[in-house]
This record gives structure tokens, C-alpha cells and sequence, in this order.
């Protein structure tokens, strides 16, 4: 008994110490690295790296790095987001097995703050419509 089960460990390690085997576990993806600048002084943890498309995402690290896998080769379009910041984009071209470096994406903060705006309606009281111009940013005027 004790030469069977002896035997079927060393044919089980046999199996899975063999280059084959091993190789069919692992499933072979595409590295792509890249940085989100973002302007000086703020911190850009927090920013989400997402891939269109695709639900592959990263957040990067406090230096703005990040690291994405992807199973198939491709070119894929890499937006980069966050709370306080503007939307941007790159593109960047993915091969098996190898490890790429994204073009860098620069992001700038969002405006905040208070915008100054006139409302104009005619004929009050039975007046349907009212415009909207804004004074302070300038935006294009809005009629409702």
C-alpha cells in the first residue's frame, strides 16, 4: 500500500514539475506602464486610469504611475480621471508578453469656484422661456 501511494506522489510530481504543464497555467498578457502628470503642487493619488471599452482599471500611486494587463494584444485607449482634475486620453499599442510605457497623460485641475450668471425673462409674469449668460467664466448663453 504504502508503494502505491508512494508511486502516485512521484508520478503527480513528475506532472507538474514538467515545463508543459506549468506553461498551460499561465496565461501570458501585455504589461502597458504610464504616468498621469498633473499640475505642480497637487498630488495625483486617486486618479483612475480606465481602459474604453474594456473593464481593466488602475489607480495610480502617489508619483502618478500606474500598471495595467491586458490578455490580447491591441492598440486601447487609456482615460485618466479624477475628483479635482479634467478628463484626458492616450493611446497605446499592447503586445503579449512584453511590457510597454503608455505616453504620458497630462491632466489639469478643474475649475472651481462661483460663476456669475444674469437671467433675463420677458414678459413676467407669463413668460414660458428665460435666457441664462453667464458673466464670469464666459460660457455660451443658455435659453429654457
Amino acid at each position: 500500500m504504502k508503494k502505491t501511494i508512494m508511486l502516485i506522489v512521484l508520478a503527480l510530481v513528475a506532472l507538474t514539475s514538467t515545463g508543459c504543464i506549468q506553461e498551460a497555467l499561465v496565461i501570458p498578457v501585455a504589461t502597458v506602464t504610464g504616468k498621469v502628470a498633473v499640475p505642480a503642487g497637487k498630488v495625483p493619488t486617486g486618479i483612475k486610469v480606465t481602459v474604453a471599452g474594456e473593464s481593466t482599471y488602475s489607480y495610480v500611486n502617489e508619483k502618478g504611475e500606474y500598471s495595467l494587463e491586458f490578455r490580447k494584444s491591441g492598440r486601447f485607449l487609456l482615460v485618466a480621471r479624477g475628483r479635482d482634475f479634467d478628463v484626458n486620453y492616450t493611446w497605446v499599442d499592447a503586445e503579449i508578453e512584453k511590457t510597454v510605457t503608455a505616453p504620458e497623460i497630462a491632466v489639469d485641475e478643474k475649475i472651481v469656484g462661483e460663476g456669475l450668471w444674469i437671467a433675463t425673462i420677458v414678459d413676467f409674469p407669463t413668460a414660458i422661456n428665460f435666457s441664462v449668460t453667464s458673466v464670469s467664466p464666459l460660457w455660451e448663453p443658455s435659453s429654457q
